[in-house]
């Protein structure tokens, strides 16, 4: 444990870590710029990052991963929280994890377990409902979405896939906040419809795994 970003940063560079936990907002270096600088150094690129923010903003998420971070937690969490993000990066080696670079898969995994579900709304009645609630927006954003792709509608795409980043906030999981905005921003560099086949079908696989514990 240290004090700030530039301890952080100095103790990162004389010793060896499997993953840093730092909170986003702290002073002489916040976690954003922290996070942004390692990227930057070959030695850090594939550190897991964890942040930890009260800030549960869509803009704070996008900032975070945008400038390196794995995930966010967002406080007040719970152990079991923080247990079973840990459990998605302790045990991945650096191998896995420079395939993973090389071709981005994104871990969904956690999104269709239902005690994520539970992690995140405490008890099953809520996470049955708001899983529901989750279910039937979604699958109206990807019929629009899927409508715009295969009618080659390239304008309505960006707008139709920034929709979709409106309801993930609440969900608390951003590996898959992660997938969307990079589906965004390579879709928007490349105009390439498959890009957007492969989040359609990502996001469809989620609701038939949610729908199996409902």
């Amino acid at each position: 444990m240290v004090e700030d970003g530039l301890a952080a940063l100095k103790a990162l560079e004389n010793d060896n870590f499997d993953v840093l936990l730092t909170d986003c907002h702290m002073p002489h270096l916040d976690g954003f710029k922290l996070a942004k600088q390692l990227r930057d150094k070959e030695k850090f690129k594939y550190l897991p990052i964890i942040g930890f923010t009260a800030d549960d903003s869509q803009e704070c998420l996008n900032k975070a991963l945008d400038a390196g971070m794995n995930s966010v937690l967002f406080k007040p969490y719970k152990l079991n929280e923080l247990y079973n993000r840990l459990a998605e990066f302790i045990e991945v080696n650096k191998d896995e994890i420079q395939v993973q670079d090389e071709a981005p898969v994104s871990n969904l995994q956690g999104i269709k377990d239902k005690q994520h579900w539970l992690n995140v709304f405490g008890n099953e009645n809520d996470a049955k409902t708001l899983a529901e609630v989750f279910i039937t927006s979604l699958k109206q954003d990807l019929n629009t979405l899927t409508a715009h792709v295969d009618n080659q509608d390239i304008e309505k795409i960006p707008p139709a896939i920034h929709k979709l980043k409106g309801a993930i906030v609440m969900l608390q999981y951003p590996p898959l906040s992660k997938l969307i905005v990079s589906t965004e921003n390579r879709f928007n560099q490349e105009k390439e419809t498959l890009i957007v086949r492969e989040l359609i079908v990502e996001l469809s696989d989620v609701i038939e795994k949610i729908k199996l514990w409902l």
